[in-house]
């Protein structure tokens, strides 16, 4: 098997693209996909030698000694780069807000983020930040600041949004 093909069934069996394969993902890919009977054995032995019961992308790649660049390649096609459909904020805060909401990503519950996210953007660029997932047809225009953006090719598609102030005086709310 060339390093391609083994980077290839790494993605396949790793279907929550987490960059780790649980044995009961192997075990599952290897009953479905109608590989060799002794599959998971080899895998385990080659790439699980600790036997932790997981093979992360890191060690698979380290034990085929797969070069950097490829390793980056292939991560990329994994974790693609944030998508923009739409923003009407300047491009030093959709890139700021698109570092934020990368760092703060979780890619096996996406709307888990959003809460980290808006915490730090409140910190980080000023309150009354808001955000929430809209359908892919969806092209919301909120008021104020907003960014509709996805970092799973379109998966899950959110718009992060900051409320115009209300209060006419910014110093008390009358």
């Amino acid at each position: 098997m060339s390093q391609n093909t083994f980077l290839s069934a790494f993605e396949n069996i790793d279907r929550d693209h987490d960059g780790v394969i649980h044995i009961q993902d192997l075990e599952e890919y290897a009953k479905n996909d109608g590989v060799s009977p002794d599959f998971v054995q080899k895998w385990k032995l080659l790439f699980d030698p600790n036997n932790t019961g997981q093979i992360t992308f890191e060690n698979f790649c380290s034990t085929l000694g797969v070069s950097k660049k490829v390793r980056d390649s292939a991560e990329r096609r994994r974790r693609p780069e944030p998508k923009v459909y739409e923003s009407n904020m300047s491009m030093e805060s959709v890139e700021h807000c698109l570092q934020v909401i990368k760092r703060n990503y979780n890619y096996n519950d996406p709307d888990s983020s959003i809460h980290v996210t808006l915490t730090e953007m409140d910190g980080s660029l000023g309150p009354r930040w808001q955000a929430r997932a809209v359908k892919l047809s969806e092209n919301p225009k909120p008021a104020g600041e907003y960014l509709t953006y996805s970092l799973d090719n379109g998966e899950h598609k959110y718009v992060l949004y900051r409320e115009p102030e209300k209060r006419r005086n910014k110093c008390c709310c009358c």
